[in-house]
């Protein structure tokens, strides 16, 4: 897995700015593995990179902590594809939309699943919650 990463204390800057190549762990009961197709950083993720790695914004840097503790991957908008599962309600090739972590592949444990059709929601729409990350990736059909 190639991560693009921050070292904290520096903001951003070229000096913070680094990339690690580490193994993709092997998944656990309830968990998938993400592959990261596409990420791009919003101007809220650049706003929060500027303030760096401090007590107000250290949350936001953490949604996705690397086991380095000197550095953090900041979250930024993507695309990413179920690579495999392990979870029952997720398929592998599920693609999903949402802050994804700046790195190629994700192991993420699987907090619950929002059934399709619920609050009236069109069917192709579902939301995947992740354990310890306090948003929601949700599911998107493909044009045709």
């Amino acid at each position: 897995d190639l991560c693009l990463l921050w070292a904290k204390g520096k903001g951003l800057s070229r000096r913070s700015l680094t990339w690690k190549t580490r193994q993709v762990p092997d998944l656990g009961e309830g968990e998938v593995l993400l592959c990261v197709e596409k990420f791009s950083f919003s101007q809220m993720s650049l706003g929060y990179l500027m303030k760096g790695f401090t007590r107000t914004f250290g949350a936001y840097h953490n949604f996705y902590k690397y086991p380095e503790d000197e550095l953090y991957r900041s979250a930024c908008w993507g695309y990413a594809r179920v690579m495999e599962s392990t979870h029952p309600k997720v398929a592998v090739g599920t693609r999903l939309y949402g802050l994804v972590p700046p790195c190629r592949y994700q192991v993420m444990p699987v907090g619950g699943t929002i059934p399709a059709g619920k609050n009236g929601e069109h069917p192709a729409i579902v939301e995947l919650a992740m354990e310890d990350v306090p948003f929601n990736l949700r599911r998107f059909q493909e044009m045709e």
